[in-house]
Order: structure tokens, then C-alpha cells, then sequence
């Protein structure tokens, strides 16, 4: 809905610029303000339409943890008792896997995992 009213004031502006005189626009003069360019679909971004399953194998303690789509930079956290036990940061764009050994005794533990297009969290009962 806010791309269609971005887009009505655009094609609006379009319209009333089309019926004003023909001047010629004033010159450019460059600023020395430092211009930070943000992609428009920034805060379009929906965090729920990434794909990221775990699986844990027990014989060997290890968690295998699968993100497909979540991005550059994806932190994948591995929290117990309100402590990080081990994390790791990967590029889905380049593995989808990340692998992860459970030291500690058994309990409740959380996986988090947070990128700019996914957030998500898991609890593993061992």
C-alpha cells in the first residue's frame, strides 16, 4: 500500500512537472554533507520467509543447523541458561550449514538465529 501511494505522488509530480514551464533547472552545486544511500526496500524487509530447520544427533552431540535465504551474516547462537555456549556467523548465500557441538550436560538449550531477512528461535530439550 505504501508503494502505491509513493507511486501515485510520483506519477503525480510527473503530471504537474509535464505542465510547468520549460526553464532550465537550476545548476547542481555539490554538497559537502556526507550522503548515505539506503535501499527503498529496507523496511519492506519480511524476516519470516527465510528457511532454517536444526538437527540433532545425539551419538555425537552435534547440532546441524540448515538456513537457506537468510542472507549475508547470518548469527547463529547456541545459548544455555542465559549464557552463549558457542556461536558462528555464515553466508547463506555461500553454505547453507552450520555445525555445532554440545559440551555441556543436558538441559534446555536455545538456538537463535538472526540475519537481515530471518529471525528465529528454537528451543532443543536434551
Amino acid at each position: 500500500m505504501k508503494r502505491f501511494f509513493i507511486f501515485a505522488a510520483f506519477m503525480l509530480a510527473q503530471v504537474s512537472s509535464a505542465t510547468a514551464s520549460h526553464e532550465d533547472p537550476p545548476p547542481v552545486i555539490p554538497s559537502t554533507d556526507r550522503i548515505i544511500l539506503v535501499p527503498q526496500d529496507m523496511f519492506d524487509i519480511d524476516r519470516s520467509v527465510s528457511y532454517c530447520c536444526y538437527t540433532f544427533y545425539p551419538a555425537t552431540r552435534v547440532i546441524q543447523i540448515h538456513c537457506e535465504g537468510t542472507g549475508r551474516e547470518t548469527g547463529i547462537y547456541l545459548i544455555n541458561n542465559g549464557n552463549i555456549i558457542d556461536s558462528t556467523v555464515i553466508d547463506s548465500d555461500v553454505t547453507n550449514d552450520a555445525y555445532m557441538t554440545l559440551t555441556g550436560t543436558s538441559g534446555s538449550y536455545i538456538i537463535v538465529i538472526n540475519s537481515e531477512k530471518y529471525y528465529g528461535e528454537a528451543v532443543l530439550e536434551i
